[in-house]
């Protein structure tokens, strides 16, 4: 049973319009939301050398990269997130918990948590096409315990977020090859391994923004999977 719902946040990744989705997830799973954001302290070391400039993206313009401008930053960037959090308990009875952490810590789940990474969305000029199929959620199954249980936590946040659930079957998994799915999966996709490349076109043909798999599936390296609009969600 998940108790907390860890949330990483790289600065890229911070968008406030998700803080919402990011709420839900946590009351669909019944857990405690404690969001993480990460910071690159080699970046700060950096800051304090003399020489070292940052230039804005939108404007061209540099500026000397200063240690004290990043920690005022990051206060600022603390004290909003609490609002906007403190905002959605007010509304929608959310249980939460805000804190700093180096963007180096392991993505390593507890017993009795999942970690959710967050990513960065793409950046679309004009109008999207419209979706051919309805947005759905994506658990992957190697066929092992660890995957059941990311089955069994798809299926509930599929349920309580009434969203249809896509099973992704690697050759371990009994529902490889198959065209019929487990129960209370929508449908199912067979993959040979999970490549980023094959990976990322599948969801974003079935329309998915969240992909359940077992961390120990990703060895300890999550990053692998680290794909643009799709958040990541690590199960013990």
């Amino acid at each position: 049973m998940v108790r907390r719902l860890i949330l990483r946040l790289p600065l890229e990744a911070i968008e406030p319009a998700r803080l919402a989705g990011y709420a839900a997830l946590a009351r669909a799973l019944d857990a405690e939301l404690l969001a993480q954001i990460e910071e690159d302290e080699h970046l700060t070391l950096l800051a304090n050398l003399p020489f070292i400039t940052e230039i804005c993206r939108s404007t061209a313009a540099s500026r000397a990269l200063d240690s004290h401008n990043l920690e005022r930053q990051s206060k600022q960037l603390l004290q909003y997130l609490t609002r906007e959090l403190q905002r959605l308990s007010d509304n929608q009875q959310l249980r939460w918990k805000l804190a700093r952490i180096d963007a180096t810590a392991p993505l390593q789940p507890d017993t009795d948590a999942a970690v959710l990474r967050a990513a960065p969305s793409r950046r679309y000029r004009g109008s999207r096409p419209l979706p051919r199929v309805a947005p759905h959620l994506a658990v992957v199954d190697a066929g092992d315990p660890a995957s059941e249980r990311a089955l069994n936590l798809a299926r509930q946040i599929s349920r309580e977020t009434q969203t249809p659930l896509l099973l992704l079957a690697l050759p371990s998994s009994p529902w490889h090859q198959l065209d019929r799915p487990p129960q209370l999966v929508d449908a199912i996709a067979s993959i040979a391994a999970l490549e980023p490349a094959s990976l990322g076109r599948l969801l974003q043909a079935w329309h998915c923004d969240l992909l359940v798999a077992p961390a120990a599936l990703l060895g300890g390296r999550p990053q692998q999977l680290a794909l643009p609009d799709v958040q990541l969600l690590l199960t013990p």
